[in-house]
């Protein structure tokens, strides 16, 4: 993401989004293209998140719902141990 910032918007510095608008004389019908740093941007959430004292955000919300489910999600009876 750095290099794609410093190359598309000259500033030498990570970041969570960059957007690109659509080639207006090209033949797909396209809003235009969007990179995004989910593990940059996620990181940063927690860190403001944690600093602000704000709930959990919907991205630690499902990985924490998903991990109890794992936990406590009855095993396939043909894997277990008799």
């Amino acid at each position: 993401m750095k290099s794609l910032n410093r190359r598309f918007r000259g500033k030498d510095k990570p970041t969570d989004v960059l957007s690109f608008s659509a080639d207006p004389d090209g033949q797909k019908q396209l809003a235009g293209e969007i990179a995004i740093s989910a593990e940059q941007m996620a990181r940063r959430e927690k860190q403001l998140r944690a600093k602000l004292h704000l709930p959990l955000g919907l991205t630690e919300r499902a990985t924490t719902e998903r991990a109890t489910i794992d936990k406590t999600a009855p095993r396939n009876r043909r894997n277990q141990p008799q």
